[in-house]
């Protein structure tokens, strides 16, 4: 009797001790509403997606459920998480996290567009860890969203955005792990972890549509001297703008830097209709090729730091132009073309001026992302050759 005595015992701590190391709260992770939406309107710009599921053609998307994105598009992850099975007494915990990575292949340029309002202390997230974004040694993107306290039976929904640059390549693809957890202070855990699928491959889609935009001639004069190899000699400075824009504002791909353009020097004699100067002894010298500061009305200024923004406004500037260089093609003749070589553009495309430095609606296109200005020397002597 005494043994059976024993042995019940020793079971019903064994099974005490069962309950007791089990008895953590249940966390779940699944999708929310429509889930994940992998790219946002308007599709089928180029009218050939067989219906909104379908593959579309390199720089276009058919819909947002059919695992492909344009570059400078958006994938929206909606979330659900959930916390139940409490035990009566057991304190609520305090960092539920959402850890979702991502995986890109090689030429895959993709982010976590931001820290989700709701992983903020602010939203009624926690601080332990405090939300984050990083990029793994192995290229891999990983978001921390701390969710903050869970009561029993809560249930929370937001949304995870993921941007696709212009650096992507078409055909790169991206997926995404993710998971739910949460532990004490100590670092013991103190719910049980959820995951969820694995989402994707999600096929980039991309093409490069990048026009390149020069300006009217300015008319606009700055008298000075220039040494252009015969001592110094009177002359006027003048200008053009050459911009880089896309039609498109999604789907468009980055084009290798450094690239290189020919520039040519018009001039007409005596009146508009009049000999053309090119080849004949059209004399001028560009001296200098930089990102615009100028502010004239049909132009954005060529970088995001330039100025105050109480002066210069962010929505009237390209991110960077990069640096511009410059060298004559044919040294030896003094009205020959230029090669204007840039590079250090951002061309990624996650943001576009909306106006230009006189106000003109940018939402529809052009959308810029190089404001070069280009000045040049044009001695008065090959003024006076026309005839003034």
């Amino acid at each position: 009797m005494l043994r059976f005595l024993a042995n019940l015992l020793v079971v019903f701590f064994l099974f005490s001790l069962s309950i007791s190391a089990n008895a953590l709260p249940t966390l779940g992770l699944g999708p929310f509403g429509p889930g994940v939406q992998d790219g946002t309107a308007p599709f089928n710009a180029d009218g050939n997606c067989a219906n909104d599921t379908a593959k579309a053609n390199a720089g276009d998307d058919c819909g947002e459920k059919n695992n492909q994105v344009r570059n400078q598009d958006t994938v929206i992850y909606n979330w659900s998480v959930t916390a139940n099975n409490y035990t009566p007494g057991q304190a609520n915990p305090k960092n539920v996290v959402l850890e979702q990575i991502l995986h890109p292949s090689t030429h895959a340029a993709v982010g976590f567009e931001r820290i989700p309002a709701r992983c903020t202390p602010a939203g009624d997230g926690g601080t332990n860890p405090p939300s984050s974004i990083t990029t793994e040694a192995n290229g891999d993107i990983k978001l921390i969203c701390n969710l903050g306290e869970f009561n029993e039976g809560q249930q929370v929904s937001f949304s995870v955005a993921v941007k696709v640059s212009g650096e992507s390549w078409n055909g790169e693809t991206f997926t995404s792990t993710q998971r739910i957890y949460s532990n004490a202070d100590d670092g013991t855990a103190n719910a049980t972890t959820a995951t969820s699928p694995e989402i994707g491959p999600i096929e980039i889609s991309a093409r490069p549509m990048l026009d390149l935009i020069s300006s009217v001639f300015r008319g606009y004069y700055v008298y000075g001297k220039r040494d252009i190899g015969n001592g110094l000699e009177n002359g006027y400075y003048t200008y053009y703008n050459f911009r880089v824009a896309t039609h498109k504002k999604m789907g468009t791909e980055a084009i290798p830097q450094p690239f290189s353009f020919i520039s040519e020097l018009g001039a007409k004699k005596l009146a508009e209709n009049g000999a053309n100067y090119i080849g004949n002894g059209m004399e001028y010298y560009i001296t200098q090729c930089i990102y615009n500061p100028s502010g004239w009305g049909d132009e954005v200024y060529g970088k995001e730091t330039y100025g105050s923004l109480s002066s210069y406004p962010l929505e009237k500037k390209v991110i960077e132009s990069g640096t511009c260089t410059f060298a004559r093609t044919n040294p030896a003749q003094k009205d020959s073309s230029y090669t204007m070589t840039v590079t250090g553009a951002d061309l990624s495309g996650s943001r576009f001026p909306k106006k230009t430095i006189g106000g003109s609606d940018l939402s529809a296109g052009p959308y810029y992302y190089i404001d070069m200005r280009v000045q040049f020397f044009i001695p008065t002597r090959v003024i006076d050759l026309a005839d003034g």
